[in-house]
């Protein structure tokens, strides 16, 4: 059975999930979401909006810093609006911060269109 759950996001990255730009989205490693299983769909919610979509969990790949996701992902996987790595990088640091990134590590959560 798969679970759903829920997630927020800002409305930038909204649109580029919205818009397929953004396959693949990161998220703290912490307790929260480590109950994430392949299958499963998420409910992402726009904070600013309000509107919701679905998708569906296609691989999840953990990373000790963010930097290291770009050895595994381009750089436009993660959205149109990203033209250079330290932009991603600086972004997922302001978001959860360097002591919880180095605590959690982040995830990496391919996704798909639920069908």
């Amino acid at each position: 059975m798969r679970n759903k759950i829920k997630m927020h996001l800002k409305d930038k990255h909204f649109q580029m999930m919205k818009n397929g730009s953004k396959k693949v989205e990161v998220r703290l490693n912490d307790g929260k979401r480590r109950q994430l299983k392949l299958g499963d769909v998420i409910l992402f919610k726009n904070l600013e909006t309000g509107e919701e979509l679905e998708r569906k969990v296609k691989r999840i790949k953990l990373f000790t810093m963010p930097f290291r996701l770009l050895g595994r992902y381009r750089l436009q996987d993660f959205g149109d609006e990203y033209k250079e790595t330290k932009d991603l990088v600086e972004e997922i640091h302001s978001i959860y911060g360097l002591v919880d990134i180095h605590k959690y590590g982040v995830m990496a959560i391919e996704l798909s269109e639920v069908e």
